[in-house]
């Protein structure tokens, strides 16, 4: 059974100008994106991760990776596999701590806090399971708020066509929602794979945030995966434990754990070339660092 997350129509969703290629090595589709400022071209494993990564060696990659013209591969590996095979890639390096619900549960871990936000969104919304194709142009709605109310970069902007692939997919990316006076104010998507299941996209308007009705929404998707073996709920942008982002979701959890950047050089002169002009920003973890922004400002 092919993860949701690995199949060309999805990754062509999100390639934008560029292209999708199915990798023969490492079994995974990869983003094959022009180099800014150049004609070059890299290679970028697909949003949000990528899950089933095959056990190869350096040597195949970066052979697969010349054949397309890719100076570079970076990806994120998937926290619910098995450990990232060690010696496919350069650089392995802890990238973010995942909330997780581990084993099956009758009744879900909530902390306190979460438990009595819950009952304070069941009085305000009321939650269920949606048929996202029904609700495309109000998940569309949330969506833009939150990509003003966390001013998302680039690799959050989807465009419509991501939607209507996850809505022509239910089976692979169930939805639930929240509702207050039949508007809906909060919803959140998922990947599902097997016995597994992966938070994709969660969005709420303003009302949705007053109400709490994330809390419902994700109450619901967790009763829904109950029989699930590891039920994903994500982690945050920058890692940091005190994030409010951080804190609703663990919340929610048992345990977390920890998804991995991946990174592997196939053409080092030109890598070099590249990354030259940024030797003045002193020493840098970003990979590949060519793409390393010069300036936060």
């Amino acid at each position: 059974m092919t993860h949701p997350y690995n199949t060309l129509t999805y990754g062509q969703t999100l390639a934008g100008t560029g292209q999708v290629v199915m990798s023969k090595t490492l079994g995974v589709p990869l983003h094959l994106r022009t180099i800014p400022g150049c004609v070059e071209l890299d290679a970028a494993g697909l949003y949000p991760l990528s899950p089933k990564l095959r056990t190869v060696t350096r040597d195949a990659v970066r052979a697969e990776l010349r054949a397309l013209g890719a100076i570079s591969l970076v990806l994120v590996s998937d926290p619910a596999s098995t450990p990232v095979p060690p010696d496919c890639f350069d650089l392995v390096r802890p990238y973010k701590d995942h909330h997780v619900i581990e084993g099956r549960r009758a009744q879900p871990p909530y902390s306190k806090h979460h438990r009595a936000e819950l009952r304070r969104a069941e009085r305000r919304c009321e939650a269920r399971e949606i048929v996202l194709a029904d609700h495309l142009q109000d998940f569309t709605r949330l969506y833009e708020v939150l990509i003003a109310r966390h001013a998302l970069g680039e690799t959050h902007r989807f465009e419509a066509a991501h939607f209507v692939h996850l809505a022509a997919h239910p089976e692979d990316f169930p939805a639930f929602g929240a509702f207050a006076e039949g508007r809906l104010v909060s919803a959140h998507i998922w990947a599902r794979h097997g016995r597994f299941a992966h938070s994709h996209l969660a969005a709420s308007d303003a009302e949705g945030y007053e109400a709490g009705a994330a809390y419902a929404v994700n109450d619901v998707a967790i009763r829904t995966f109950a029989g699930s073996t590891l039920i994903n709920l994500g982690g945050v942008a920058d890692g940091s434990a005190g994030d409010g982002l951080a804190r609703f979701k663990a919340g929610f959890a048992n345990a977390t754990r920890r998804a991995y950047l991946c990174g592997l050089v196939a053409d080092q002169e030109a890598y070099n070339r590249l990354s030259a002009p940024l030797a003045a920003l002193g020493p840098s973890e970003y990979f590949p660092r060519y793409r390393q922004p010069r300036s936060t400002h």
